[in-house]
């Protein structure tokens, strides 16, 4: 069996199974967790300044640290020259390092009983206990890896929950995890409901208040996903046939996984679905809210001229004719005025949306991208940040924040953001390396952050899945732009702008396209643009 290292929780050393007794110095625990998350030779220096930064000999330091460690590993694990050091762990197994490779492959690609392994991993915190003293380097190294395990630690929980028949089980150990995790509390609401323990959501909803108000943190949204969850309750026997109701709210749950993505492929899986669930059930508002959105994002930048925007229209009419007091009605109809370029109205439909339900996420996202659209900067950035609240796990709103910040000339405000939203999207392609827009829009966000090569790869592998979105065009399109490589850029802009798509309030104030406005190509397609 080897040597195996548990780091996901107290550091622990076993041999064959059997546990090893550390050493008391808590350096060498340090230094030995170190080597072990670093599979390449690490300079001396480095791990001087990590540990031994303020000592009169940081080399003498690490050599007797060394020779501590050769007494728990074996000393031909050690390998080391005069400038670097390296841990050999061919035949170890390392908990964190088997969960860093699984959930960075995608853990939506793992199996059930992958999954449950690599949950089962987890102890606690990483390297709980841990912390140093007068170490500034290893206590940044120590809070980063942390906070990715943490991360990594949810998604699998998250990808667990969906479905299974433990799924509660899961749900439960991601709010030990997470208390404050409004998704966690959505999700336990509806498996609570979907199993008919009503009374046990109303108690949920109780203590979480309790937490909260004890935080200082909102409750509102909490109210409103239990008011979603409790809507839903099926009053069916099992077994029972699904009512037309039933059938249409899960045609428009279906409808709204793609509908926060603005990629083709998904965008028409929802359009479908959303016009499913209206046919069931005309009079069901919240469909037609999200056929109205759907139709506006394909108008905007797929099906320009081909009666989306009218379809949009008139979908958007009937959300508010249905149900003139959701939040949703009113996002979707100043969505469709917008593009209709009625401003003023648009902002007021917005409004409304965000006094009806402050904590939804569209009112805030399509204010900024219609303030931005206009030139209009400063309400941008406030909209986009709120949005980025409103939705913690969307990496759109900070990456276009960053974006309006830079317009605003606020570099350290928008490099704030820019990495945001790149750590979000990280966390996206995690749950599902497929994502297309997290690449593509990603791209262009790792580029902002000083990391070109993970900017070509994510542009390249956005366009290997989906090699006609306009998405993925415009998005290669603008990182080649910032790359200063114009004639490549061009290339990829003609497929989507010569077409007559896209929209030219939003590409005037885009600064990404800067570098191409003086070519008459680039000033053609933008004159064929609404």
């Amino acid at each position: 069996m080897g040597l195996q290292l548990g780091m996901l929780g107290v550091l622990t050393v076993a041999h064959d199974g059997r546990p090893l007794e550390l050493p008391a110095s808590r350096k060498v625990r340090a230094l030995l967790a170190y080597l072990a998350m670093t599979p390449r030779p690490t300079p001396r220096q480095r791990l001087c300044e990590l540990l031994w930064d303020n000592t009169a000999d940081p080399r003498a330091e690490l050599r007797w640290h060394l020779s501590k460690l050769r007494a728990v590993v074996g000393a031909a694990r050690i390998r080391q020259d005069e400038d670097c050091v390296r841990l050999d762990l061919a035949d170890c197994v390392v908990d964190a390092r088997e969960v860093q490779r699984h959930v960075q492959s995608g853990v939506a690609s793992l199996t059930a009983s992958r999954l449950r392994e690599l949950q089962g991993f987890f102890r606690g915190e990483f390297l709980e206990g841990l912390e140093l003293d007068h170490c500034p380097a290893f206590t940044a190294w120590l809070v980063g890896q942390r906070r990715s395990f943490r991360d990594w630690r949810l998604a699998l929980l998250e990808q667990l929950a969906h479905g299974s028949e433990e799924s509660l089980g899961h749900i439960e150990k991601w709010l030990e995890v997470a208390p404050f995790d409004l998704r966690a509390h959505e999700r336990l609401f509806h498996a609570l409901a979907r199993r008919g323990r009503h009374r046990d959501v109303d108690e949920h909803l109780a203590v979480a208040t309790k937490l909260f108000s004890a935080a200082r943190l909102d409750c509102g949204g909490l109210r409103l996903a239990w008011r979603e969850a409790t809507a839903q309750r099926h009053r069916k026997r099992p077994g029972a046939v699904a009512h037309a109701d039933e059938q249409a709210y899960d045609c428009y749950l279906m409808g709204r996984q793609h509908l926060s993505r603005m990629m083709q492929h998904g965008l028409e899986d929802s359009r479908q679905a959303f016009d499913r669930a209206v046919e069931l059930e005309p009079g069901y508002g919240p469909a037609w809210a999200g056929l109205a959105t759907v139709q506006a994002y394909l108008n905007e930048w797929f099906d320009a001229g081909r009666g989306n925007l009218e379809r949009a229209e008139q979908a958007s009419r009937r959300a508010l004719e249905t149900a003139p007091q959701l939040a949703e009605a009113h996002a979707a109809r100043g969505l469709v005025q917008a593009q209709l370029k009625e401003h003023d109205e648009a902002a007021r439909e917005f409004e409304a949306a965000i006094r009806i339900n402050p904590y939804l996420f569209e009112p805030y996202y399509f204010f900024a991208r219609t303030a931005f659209a206009r030139g209009d900067m400063t309400r941008a950035a406030e909209m986009f940040a709120l949005a980025a609240q409103a939705r913690p796990e969307d990496f759109q709103s900070p990456i276009l924040l960053a974006m309006t910040l830079g317009a605003l000339g606020k570099p350290d405000d928008a490099r704030e953001a820019v990495r945001t939203g790149v750590h979000r999207a990280e966390l996206a392609l995690a749950v599902n390396p497929r994502d297309g827009r997290a690449l593509s829009l990603g791209s262009g966000a790792l580029l902002d952050d000083g990391q070109p090569e993970r900017a070509l790869e994510w542009s390249r592998k956005s366009l290997e899945l989906f090699p006609r979105d306009t998405s993925a065009l415009i998005n290669a399109g603008c990182v080649h732009a910032k790359l200063g490589e114009t004639d490549a850029a061009m290339d990829f802009l003609e497929r989507v702008f010569a077409l007559g798509f896209g929209k030219r309030d939003w590409i005037v104030n885009d600064p990404d396209y800067a570098i191409l406005a003086p070519e008459p190509r680039f000033q053609q397609w933008l004159g064929r643009l609404k």
